[in-house]
């Protein structure tokens, strides 16, 4: 019984030689931060920037502090680094420096609430601003269809009073020429009376100098024959002669064509 329990005591022992040996060799192939059991940290630049990241700031009038955003190129993170960090503690088995890498690592995890609260409230005033310019855009376009409205509205009016304008224009000279017309429509009746009374007149003038001119040929033909003058004969002819001086009498047309041609006559010699 007791040789066993030695057997399995050197057993035990060369499996724990041979695990310290496992760890030497690997600790021999880890990179010098890895067996100092120093934190891995993520690379950062000289203005204390993490690489692969972009920095975000807030929009204006907005509350939030700037973030750290990973660059659209580095998405998925870096694989060799990842690994090397999750196999940090493989080579490790100093209490104290792993209860120190617990500490850091929740603070790390703080960190990382901290960050993941930041950012949602940054993702959060982005959709509130997109929110908003969606509704100014949205008063944008309706203030643009209302000038468009107003441009339409202030075009037909110009064109209206333009309009208006010519027709008034067009409305005054119709008058001016209704007024004519009749102005010389009145003239011309006035000029038709005239004429009509002229042509009474002429007609009575006519009659008269007809009948001055029958007595003046009776008359006439008397003195020429005594004897019918003093009534001892009787003039046979006389009838004959006085209806031969009125037939060859000018009608009135004729006296008015007759003055017309004088006066043009006046007229020219005038000139």
């Amino acid at each position: 019984m007791r040789g066993l329990v030695l057997i399995l005591a050197a057993a035990t022992l060369l499996a724990a030689a041979s695990a310290a040996e496992g760890r030497r060799a690997n600790r021999a192939s880890a990179p010098a931060s890895v067996v100092a059991g120093e934190p891995y940290n993520v690379p950062t630049s000289a203005q204390g920037v993490s690489v692969n990241t972009l920095v975000m700031e807030p929009l204006p009038g907005q509350g939030n502090q700037p973030i750290e955003v990973a660059a659209p190129t580095s998405v998925g993170g870096d694989l060799p680094d990842a690994a090397r960090y999750g196999n940090l503690h493989a080579y490790t088995e100093d209490l104290k420096s792993l209860v120190k890498e617990m500490d850091d690592s929740e603070q790390n995890a703080r960190s990382l609430r901290v960050k993941l609260v930041d950012k949602d409230n940054f993702l959060e005033s982005m959709l509130k601003r997109e929110r908003l310019l969606k509704i100014d855009l949205d008063q944008h376009k309706t203030q643009l269809a209302a000038m468009n409205a107003h441009i339409q509205a202030t075009e037909a009016r110009v064109e209206r009073l333009k309009k208006e304008r010519q027709q008034a224009e067009l409305d005054y000279q119709k008058h001016s020429m209704d007024s004519a017309t009749r102005h010389i429509a009145t003239t011309i009746n006035s000029v038709e009376a005239v004429s009509s009374a002229l042509d009474s007149r002429l007609e009575r003038t006519d009659a008269r100098v007809k009948d001055a001119l029958m007595r003046e040929t009776e008359a006439m033909r008397r003195s020429l024959q005594p004897d019918v003058a003093a009534g001892d004969a009787r003039d046979e002819g006389a009838l004959q002669a006085v209806a031969a001086a009125a037939a060859n009498m000018p009608a009135p047309a004729t006296f008015l064509q007759a003055g017309a041609a004088a006066r043009g006559l006046r007229g020219k010699a005038a000139q």
